[in-house]
């Protein structure tokens, strides 16, 4: 192999004071030459990294992925438009009890995960640099905007007389309890029963009239931008 030597004289900011202003002479050897060798993609490549049989079923498998990623996003934006268009023209008036509730729950969440971790709220919000009562203030903002979209969405589902019916909730108590590996027998009882499936009934509820609300925004902006094409038509 070949090799090399390099004198280097330490410096002033060099951590050991005793070798500042001296030189040291360092012989580098070149012992081998690694080259990174990619598997060529192919079905057998295919079969190591999932459960498919070729590699255009891979190359398919990793399309969709994208074409999700991008179809989620595209969801989301929408949402955050509807949420937004809902909160316009609103009139409300969000009960004060209603957003203590909500901050007091998410307090009691934060420092539920925090205690499992074997931390304290305390000392998590020291670390953070805040307080309590910045966390609650923070939380109050934030509970104020969720309460009064709930409001809007509830009332929009009076208006446009929503349901929601039996099967859909022991579909949504079955999603649910899948999330657990422990107690799902458990959560799937709670969720088809009494408060539970009231719970359910009401996000549903609020979900179906939240896709109202979005069906608009995107009917709005199929003829925004079709009156756009139309005018780029009328330009030529």
């Amino acid at each position: 192999g070949q090799s090399k030597e390099i004198e280097v004289e330490f410096g002033p900011d060099h951590p050991h004071q005793k070798v500042v202003g001296k030189k040291a002479t360092f012989k580098i050897g070149l012992k081998e030459i690694k080259e990174k060798s990619l598997p060529p993609l192919d079905d057998d490549f295919a079969s190591q990294v999932g459960e498919f049989n070729t590699i255009d079923e891979l190359r398919a498998f990793v399309r969709d992925q994208i074409s999700s990623g991008r179809e989620r996003e595209a969801q989301n934006l929408l949402r955050a438009e509807a949420v937004d268009r809902l909160r316009e023209n609103d009139e409300i008036d969000v009960p004060l009890v209603m957003i203590a509730d909500k901050v007091e729950g998410w307090i009691r969440d934060l420092s539920s995960d925090l205690e499992k971790r074997g931390e304290d709220l305390e000392k998590f919000l020291q670390t953070k640099g805040r307080t309590r009562e910045q966390l609650r203030a923070d939380y109050a903002r934030r509970a104020e905007r969720e309460v009064r979209r709930d409001l809007i969405l509830d009332r929009i589902a009076e208006l446009e007389k929503l349901e929601v019916d039996e099967q859909e909730v022991k579909e949504e108590a079955r999603k649910i309890s899948q999330t657990s590996e422990d107690n799902r027998e458990q959560l799937y009882e709670y969720y088809t029963k009494d408060i539970g499936s009231a719970i359910i009934r009401w996000g549903l509820l609020r979900e179906k009239a939240l896709q109202l609300v979005i069906d608009q925004v995107d009917m709005k902006i199929e003829e925004n931008k079709g009156e756009g094409e139309n005018e780029d038509v009328q330009d030529v």
